[in-house]
């Protein structure tokens, strides 16, 4: 590249005149973005409006730079400093008016950026400053950019570097600072100074001032938090004018308006540079506010998006995380199933599951109104259960499974505040509908009947907490109860104007304790046996299946061999009187029994389960032995039986008897030799009947013998398919000729004249038969020996203890 120096300072001034004529005063050259350019000369090749001042300014003049040979096209241009005089110096300066941008520029921070600079000072020193201006030319801040440490080099004589890529400014960018609101001009000045070096010089291509503001940033919503944790970010949208050092986030939960520093805010680093960002901020208080915002910091300074405000879950708020099932910790907002001691939110739009065979524990629980929970059940014997152990806010929806078809099924509604025909008419409970009547009732103890004022319409309000209802659906499946979770005790008050059956059931979506096995204290039976009929001081369950009630008491061994009552059972009991007695059923009684079969099962006392069938029909009744109970009543262990058909009926009669008919009895295990257990059959005459037996733990010197004495007859029941069969007539039916034997060993009954049976069993002798009660009975030895002798002082059936007699063959004597 060749320069071309001029020497006379008249030719400089022509010069200067002549692009006086070809430039403007003054040129401006604005672009508005992500910088404000002024002056960018570069493009106009114009140095019009820079002048020079000091003692040496005519020495201090600027001349067309060339890339290459002078008669090519201006590069940019050369201001050469050419007197030798030692400590020459010179100011070059240009006043720019920015009125018309006055407010963009007042916004920012102004920097001279030398990006574009092609040359560097050939001199000993250089400094820039920038004065503010008033609209009359007085000077409101000046802003001394100091000395700057240029880069010298020798490329005065490189005619081979076009690209001039060696020929740059060390410094390419000095901030100023935000300028005065009142300022209307600014004034660039370059000052030069040089000992004695005769040829020094800079080139001006482009040096530009330029407006750097704050970036712009925006804060994210915050979608994604629980109790401890929330995902944070921003949006850097521009770095208007200078490049984005740091981004991230601020929060507090004490600042509304967080910035960097101040006490109580917590600040994030999150990278730098625009675009998008977030982060996991972990370590947050539970059940806390914080005010949170985005910043981006450039050397302009720091801007803030919006502050967003948010709230931390609670320990046990539902996040659903990973998908809709209560016993996934992940789907928590404290990362944990929730237990007893936790209190649980279910917010709105989260759909929560507590699935068939899953249990679910809770302090309070509070469900939105636009949310739900579900416990759900998938078979008869597979169901979902929740415990809420404090309060609980919003409805839950139990679904109970119905599984017989066709058949009516006693019921409680586990939740409180369903409404009877919202529950008959729904689509998905299938409830059997005749003549626009609902199959759902409750029973009337006053007619000891089911209502048959079947609802056609909104009349019956909603199920009443711990009431049995019957309700019938069209085909096996799914009863859905939505409403209120009952969250405290339940007392039912007792009737008894006619028989004292009451129907009642379980109010809670979990399963309660019922005997004493399930717990010794907190159950059905031990809290309201004051209440009960002392003949009935048991919990009669309907079978759908077998169209029976089947028994639960404290022997655990009934029709059915069960110690819980199952979410939506109903249940009757028997008052023992009218005088206003309630029965309780207490939320500690609450238990998880996911599975509790409606059938019968083995027990640990020795039982024996007595079955009669006949026309279709089939009824049970239970005999079972302990060491503890007596051959009188045991109240709770013995258990009348509540005929759901009067014409057929299976029983047992007290061995003390007491006149009730029981459908569980309980007897002293030690005595299996010598009790007789009168038997009780319901049926019309001329039925058929298959008597069969099912024996459970019995000791191996016990037997099941069912002696006809109609017959004369005694089978043993508890050998391998073992039954026996009999027409029932007018004089076998109802009690006195069935008879229960537990002995191993019984003698075959012998018929003596006057109609006499006599036998022998468990080391005693029986007659029966015309015996009154001054009969002389006497037992003589075949030696001729007397060995018993006494008036028979009752009538009917006669036992003679014969456990201190000797052994050997007796004649008895009437």
């Amino acid at each position: 590249m060749k320069r071309i120096y001029l020497k006379k300072s008249t030719l400089v001034v022509a010069i200067i005149s002549q692009l006086l004529l070809c430039f403007p005063a003054t040129s401006f050259a604005t672009s508005f973005g992500t910088n404000l350019v002024i002056n960018g000369d570069g493009e106009t090749r114009n140095t019009t409006g820079w002048s020079a001042t000091g003692s040496h300014a005519s020495a201090f003049v600027a001349t067309p730079a060339y890339f290459g040979e002078e008669d090519q096209e201006i590069h940019g241009w050369v201001l050469e400093l050419y007197d030798g005089s030692a400590n020459v110096e010179a100011t070059f300066s240009q006043t720019i008016n920015i009125s018309d941008i006055q407010s963009t520029v007042a916004t920012g921070l102004v920097s001279l950026d030398f990006s574009a600079q092609a040359f560097s000072w050939y001199g000993a020193n250089a400094s820039y400053t920038v004065e503010e201006l008033d609209v009359s030319d007085n000077v409101l801040n000046t802003h001394t950019s100091g000395n700057i440490n240029l880069f010298r080099q020798d490329v005065y004589y490189n005619h081979f570097d076009p690209s001039l890529s060696n020929c740059t400014w060390t410094t390419t960018s000095i901030a100023v600072a935000s300028l005065n609101t009142s300022t209307a001009k600014l004034r660039i000045s370059v000052y030069g100074k040089t000992s004695n070096t005769p040829e020094d010089y800079v080139d001006f291509d482009n040096i530009q001032l330029s407006l750097s503001t704050v970036p712009s940033v925006t804060t994210t919503t915050i979608n994604t938090y629980n109790a401890a944790s929330a995902t944070m970010g921003g949006n850097v949208t521009a770095d208007n004018g200078s490049t984005v050092t740091e981004r991230g986030v601020v929060y507090s939960t004490t600042d509304a308006t967080p910035t960097i520093g101040e006490t109580g805010v917590t600040q994030d680093v999150n990278g730098s540079g625009t675009g998008s960002f977030s982060e996991s901020i972990t370590g947050l208080s539970p059940n806390t506010t914080y005010h949170m915002r985005a910043y981006a910091t450039n050397s302009a300074g720091t801007s803030y998006g919006d502050v967003v405000t948010f709230k931390t879950l609670t320990n046990g708020t539902f996040t659903g995380a990973v998908n809709n099932d209560w016993v996934t910790a992940g789907n928590w907002s404290d990362g944990n199933v929730p237990t007893s001691a936790t209190d649980v939110t279910i917010p709105s739009g989260k759909t929560v599951i507590v699935a068939a065979g899953t249990s679910a524990d809770c302090n309070n629980i509070t469900i939105d109104a636009a949310g739900s929970l579900t416990i759900q059940s998938s078979s008869a014997t597979n169901a979902g259960s929740l415990i809420v152990a404090g309060n609980a806010t919003g409805n839950v929806t139990f679904e109970s499974y119905l599984a017989e078809t066709g058949k009516w099924h006693v019921v409680a509604a586990p939740v409180a505040s369903q409404n009877i025909w919202d529950f008959a008419t729904l689509a998905d409970n299938s409830i059997a509908e005749k003549t626009g009547k609902r199959a759902a009732t409750e029973y009337n103890e006053s007619t000891n009947t089911w209502d048959t004022n079947y609802p056609t319409a909104d009349t019956e309000g909603s199920f009443s907490p711990g009431t049995g209802y019957t309700v019938l659906r069209a085909t096996p499946g799914v009863a859905s109860y939505t409403g209120n979770i009952n969250t405290s005790d339940v007392s039912k008050l007792l009737a008894r104007d006619l028989y004292g059956w009451n129907a009642l059931g379980n109010p809670y979506t979990s399963a309660i304790n019922a005997t004493v096995s399930a717990d010794a204290t907190n159950n059905l039976l031990t809290v309201n046996s004051d209440q009960l009929d002392e003949n009935f001081a048991a919990l009669y369950v309907w079978d759908a299946a077998t169209s029976q009630y089947v028994t639960i008491n404290n022997t655990e061994s009934g029709t059915l061999a069960q110690s819980h009552i199952q979410a939506g059972q109903g249940f009757f009991i028997r008052a023992k009187d009218n005088s206003g007695l309630t029965f309780s059923v207490t939320e500690a009684m609450q238990t998880h029994q996911l599975s509790v079969p409606l059938k019968s099962g083995e027990t640990a006392w020795p039982t024996i389960q007595l079955a009669a069938s006949g026309k279709e029909k089939l009824s049970k009744t239970i005999v079972t032995f302990n060491r503890n109970m007596t051959i009188g009543l045991d109240v709770t262990y013995d258990a009348g039986m509540f005929k759901a058909d009067k014409n057929f009926a299976l029983y047992t009669k007290l061995v003390e008897d007491n006149g009730v008919d029981f459908a569980i009895q309980a007897l002293p295990d030690n005595r299996f030799n010598e009790l007789v257990i009168p038997l009780g059959i319901d049926a019309p005459a001329g039925t058929e009947i298959t008597f069969s037996a099912e024996a459970m733990n019995l000791p191996t010197d016990a037997a099941v013998n069912l002696e006809d004495r109609a017959a004369k007859t005694m089978t043993q029941l508890d050998v391998a398919g073992a039954k026996y069969t009999v027409t029932i007539t007018e004089q076998t039916k109802g009690a006195g000729n069935f008879f229960l034997h537990t002995s191993s060993a019984t003698t075959e009954v012998s018929e003596l004249e006057n109609n006499l049976q006599v036998y022998t069993r468990d080391r005693a002798i029986y007659i029966k038969g015309n015996i009154n009660s001054s009969d002389v009975i006497a037992v003589y030895g075949v030696d001729g020996k007397l060995h018993y002798r006494k008036n028979a002082e009752k009538t009917g059936l006669l036992r003679i203890d014969a456990a201190k007699m000797p052994a050997g063959v007796y004649l008895h004597q009437h």
